[in-house]
């Protein structure tokens, strides 16, 4: 245990304080608050969509979690949804961006096909067609499922008709479907001279 040590007889007197002015008031004080401040700014990063403070447009954040595109993509595509034309029956008019994402030409032209062909209805499944018949919005002839599982668009080359039929029920897998037809040179069989009422074909489309 280290000795304990008296103090000594006479201690310096308590030295007299010495009156500094207020932190605030401090000149260099300012400015080292100063220098703090723009360095935590310049750290910060930009506010994105989600950042805390930031006006985030509901429709847009709903619509780029359901289509799976970016926020700033869906502010675009609901500004255009606003002045574009739209088809008069809403659940053809709904697929208009699903046209266009998988690369269709003619947009106005494959939403009458698809007015026409199931209403919009992606499940649709017409077994009166041959070959197990035809499904889908664009409806896909079930024909053209070992092809189209060689091109990549189904699974595979060997499902059976009620397997492809389950897969081309889905959108986007029908649109390709579609796409992956017309580039083999198969477009004829969506050309008909039959006309349904209800599907009005665009201004100057020739059947």
């Amino acid at each position: 245990m280290p000795p304990i040590v008296a103090p000594p007889n006479n201690p310096d007197p308590t030295p007299t304080p010495v009156e500094h002015p207020p932190l605030g008031e401090s000149a260099d004080a300012r400015s080292g608050a100063d220098r703090e401040s723009q360095r935590r700014d310049a750290a910060r990063p930009s506010p994105g969509p989600d950042a805390p403070g930031t006006t985030i447009d509901p429709a847009a954040a709903d619509r780029a979690q359901r289509d799976g595109i970016s926020y700033e993509l869906a502010l675009e595509r609901n500004l255009i949804d606003r002045t574009r034309p739209h088809h008069p029956q809403p659940e053809v008019d709904r697929w208009y961006w699903a046209v266009i994402d998988a690369g269709l030409q003619d947009v106005d032209k494959w939403m009458y096909r698809i007015c026409r062909e199931s209403k919009g209805d992606p499940t649709s499944w017409n077994r009166s067609d041959p070959s197990g018949g035809s499904v889908g919005l664009l409806q896909i002839n079930l024909g053209n499922r070992a092809f189209l599982g060689n091109v990549g668009v189904l699974s595979s080359p060997k499902l059976s008709r009620q397997e492809a039929a389950a897969e081309l029920m889905d959108p986007k897998t029908n649109l390709r479907a579609a796409l992956a037809i017309i580039d083999s040179g198969g477009e004829r069989g969506w050309i008909t001279r039959h006309r349904t009422p209800e599907c009005a074909p665009p201004p100057g489309l020739i059947w």
